[in-house]
């Protein structure tokens, strides 16, 4: 038996770079939501329901793009990464195509890591058909 992996550094979360053409409102929602899921976790379903209702009010285009990019979030055993991932199938479900191609852009431009980003675009063609 043989097992490949792929080494791949952390990469840094930018969410400022994401954010920055964003209405203030909006800015604010996402930092408090990536607070709070540096905090709290998976958690975050359970305690911090206005927190999520405020992203997935906000459009697809603006939201995805950061959400991809707080994939980066690092992992502390709080299964952060899982809650942005998470977050991202609940936009799926609502906008299956338009998600599907900020996935795939992300994939070749390696904005995230590839595992999540190769497993969400699986859960998201799915959803297409």
């Amino acid at each position: 038996m043989i097992l490949e992996k792929e080494l791949r550094l952390q990469k840094n979360l930018d969410i400022n770079s994401k954010i920055i053409n964003l209405e203030e409102n909006e800015q604010w929602a996402i930092v408090d939501l990536i607070e709070i899921i540096r905090n709290v976790g998976d958690k975050l379903f359970d305690k911090n329901k206005k927190s999520i209702d405020k992203i997935l009010m906000l459009d697809t285009d603006k939201a995805i793009p950061v959400l991809i990019e707080a994939l980066n979030i690092y992992e502390t055993s709080k299964h952060e990464p899982c809650s942005v991932y998470a977050l991202i199938l609940k936009f799926a479900k609502k906008q299956p195509g338009k998600v599907l191609g900020l996935l795939k852009t992300a994939l070749t431009n390696d904005e995230a890591p590839k595992y999540y980003l190769e497993e969400l675009i699986k859960k998201t063609s799915k959803l297409q058909k």
